[in-house]
C-alpha cells in the first residue's frame, strides 16, 4: 500500500479526524491540523511510521476536544 494511503487509513481511525490528499508534485507529505504543522516528509526525509502516525492522531484528537 503507498505510503500516503497507508497514513490515511490509519489516520481515519480517529473518529474525529478528516483527511484529505492533497496531490502535488515533487513528493511532498505533510499533515497539518488547521494551520499547525504536524509532520513533514521534508523536514524528516521520510514518511511518518505507524507509530507516529496513532502519535499524530491522539495529539490531534486531544487538542480538538
Amino acid at each position: 500500500m503507498p505510503d500516503a494511503l497507508r497514513a490515511r487509513e490509519i489516520l481515519q481511525e480517529f473518529d474525529t479526524i478528516d483527511v484529505k490528499l492533497v496531490e502535488s508534485g515533487g513528493g511532498i507529505f505533510d499533515i497539518f491540523c488547521d494551520e499547525e504543522l504536524l509532520f513533514s516528509k521534508d523536514q524528516k526525509g521520510r514518511f511518518p511510521n505507524d507509530l507516529e502516525l496513532h502519535e499524530i492522531g491522539s495529539h490531534t484528537v486531544k487538542n480538538l476536544l
